[in-house]
């Protein structure tokens, strides 16, 4: 079981990882633990490769906007791996390559979670409601010839056979001159192929004749070793065999990865300056269920489930407040004075002034300062109303009334709803700065994991408390009976959220109702990005185009480009101009 605060949106090297990011990492990482499992039984060394060696070396983990996982394996390995493979894998996995996929022409072998899209129940639980495919990409390496002109040959002779199966399945070559071809291989490698008319059983078959050239040189005939297809074939060179007979672990997320103890030599190779970090993407559509979600609703005529902006959904519905309570409970003990009925005035009044000091205590606690001033004086008032009714005269309420004014005529009150201490740090500043002018109050959510029926499982708490504040139990805060003037909020794991929640009290759609002002403070550290940097602007999706962004009345960035980049998105979404509810946080003060 994944934990869920892995699952927690998070800024990593000034990159913004949301959570639907991070169930796609989780997904990858449940198919390693598979791979791993058969490897660790076999004695099959397999490691970390491309963006996925980078990430195991230079963070840890994933490079923050890469998501997926590559992997490598000798071919020797691989092919022990695939005997295993088959057999072992759990049910619904499988290992997808160019024989088991109709239209896959590719030498990259991939692991999968499941055939195809998958939202069934027990899976989605499994998964962390992820429905789209999980994969790993194994890269297959195989010894090279130490003559380079033997090399070449071979290589030629790959893309020979590549192009044909290609122009046979296509049915680019005419029939007498594939038929000359195929028994040219035939007798050339000493195979049997299919019939022509099974067009693509004669691709998959010179696909595997192909593969068998790629893995026909043995170890003790190599110096050299690498990626035959396509980086050998288009001139590339390979490395020491050597690189592939040594391996370490390193941490990568919560588990650990193999990779070649020389992985600086490999890394060198590959990207230069490994450890200089740079935000550059050339690889696949990011993220990569993307393009699977548009081939489902394409095929199936209708969308997924998302969150969608409705014309006045920032519209606030006010909820009463205990003032609003305390104002209707002194405007009824009027009525009951100026209509004086003995039979009702007493017992009636003296409810009312119960109920009201009982909410008042449950509100802001027994001892709490705005308790102190308000619960004497109406239990002052209910004796009064005792004493009374001996005498049948009516009790004065100007007392109650001005103790209620002065129970609410204090220093405005604040509310800080963070989840965690990290979220806590974000907006510290603006707590301090708070803190010197109004009565302030910190809730920190439990963060819950939903299942596939989005019912959450209230014994995870998936937060850390801040530190140096003193927090306030978000199920003894009510806010719409508190209605502070300005509630803060960082964004929200509400109902948008596709696997985390937090208590529907809390949910920005509610609180835009329990305050004059609710203020989003989109994360710190975010790095500056431009319009035209795909994978940052993909991710405000899932972090600007959600319920705290649009329910709120303004949202804190902190930066220019930021703000415009906020602007944008959020505009985008609603149809709306939200150049002015974007808000730049200066230190000191909040333009």
């Amino acid at each position: 079981m994944t934990d869920p605060a892995f699952l927690k949106d998070e800024v990593r090297c000034g990159f913004m990882i949301p959570t639907a990011i991070k169930q796609a990492w989780a997904g990858s990482l449940r198919v390693l633990a598979e791979i791993d499992r058969i490897c660790v039984k076999h004695g099959i060394n397999y490691y970390a490769e491309w963006g996925t060696l980078l990430g195991a070396v230079r963070h840890g983990g994933f490079v923050p906007w890469d998501d997926d996982l590559d992997i490598g394996m000798m071919r020797p390995d691989y092919r022990r791996f695939r005997e295993a493979a088959d057999k072992e894998l759990p049910e619904g996995f499988m290992v997808q390559d160019y024989a088991s996929l109709e239209d896959y022409r590719q030498f990259v072998v991939r692991v999968t979670n499941s055939e195809r899209m998958n939202f069934g129940e027990e899976h989605l639980n499994e998964f962390n409601n992820f429905p789209f495919i999980a994969s790993i990409d194994i890269f297959v390496s195989d010894y090279l010839y130490p003559d380079e002109e033997k090399e070449k040959e071979r290589d030629r002779e790959i893309l020979r056979l590549i192009a044909l199966a290609d122009s046979v399945r296509d049915g680019e070559i005419a029939e007498e001159a594939a038929k000359r071809e195929m028994r040219e291989t035939e007798r050339r490698y000493g195979v049997r192929l299919p019939e022509l008319r099974k067009k693509r059983d004669v691709a998959v078959a010179l696909y595997a004749l192909a593969e068998e050239q790629m893995g026909r040189v043995g170890r003790d005939e190599a110096s050299m070793a690498g990626q035959i297809f396509p980086w050998i074939i288009k001139g590339g060179t390979g490395v020491s065999r050597e690189v592939f007979e040594e391996y370490v672990r390193l941490p990568f997320e919560d588990t650990t990865m193999p990779v070649q103890a020389q992985y600086a030599r490999m890394l060198k190779k590959k990207y230069n300056d490994f450890m200089k970090v740079s935000k550059i993407w050339g690889g696949h559509g990011y993220p990569f269920f993307e393009a699977q979600r548009e081939s489902f609703e394409a095929s199936a005529g209708m969308k997924m489930p998302a969150f969608k902006y409705e014309p006045g959904m920032e519209k606030k519905e006010r909820e009463d407040s205990l003032k609003d309570i305390a104002a209707e409970c002194i405007a009824q003990l009027k009525a009951l004075a100026d209509a004086y009925d003995p039979a009702t005035y007493y017992a009636a009044s003296q409810q009312i002034a119960i109920e009201l000091g009982t909410l008042a205590e449950q509100v802001y606690g027994e001892a709490s300062a705005f308790c102190r001033v308000l619960v004497p004086v109406l239990e002052q008032f209910c004796e009064k109303l005792y004493t009374a009714a001996e005498s049948g005269e009516k009790v004065d309420i100007s007392e109650v009334e001005t103790a209620a004014c002065a129970a609410f005529g204090g220093r405005e009150e604040v509310l800080f709803v963070v989840y965690d201490a990290a979220s806590f740090e974000d907006i510290r500043e603006l707590y301090e700065e708070e803190r010197a002018k109004a009565d302030t109050a910190v809730v920190r959510l439990p963060v819950w994991k939903k299942d596939a029926l989005g019912v959450a499982d209230r014994s995870v708490d998936a937060g850390d408390d801040p530190e140096g504040v003193v927090l306030t139990a978000y199920d003894a805060y009510d806010p719409g009976l508190r209605r502070p003037a300005r509630i803060y909020i960082r964004w929200p794991y509400d109902n948008a959220n596709p696997v985390l929640t937090v208590p529907a009290a809390y949910f920005a759609s509610r609180l835009k109702n329990c305050t004059d002002e609710l203020i989003c403070v989109m994360p710190r550290g975010i790095r500056d990005f431009g319009a035209d940097e795909k994978n940052d602007v993909y991710n405000m999706k899932h972090y600007v185009c959600v319920p705290g962004p649009v329910c709120a009345d303004s949202v804190i960035v902190w930066s220019e480009v930021l703000k415009e980049r906020v602007a944008e998105a959020l505009g985008a979404f609603t149809g709306k101009d939200m150049k002015e509810k974007i808000k730049l946080f200066r230190t000191g003060a909040v333009e």
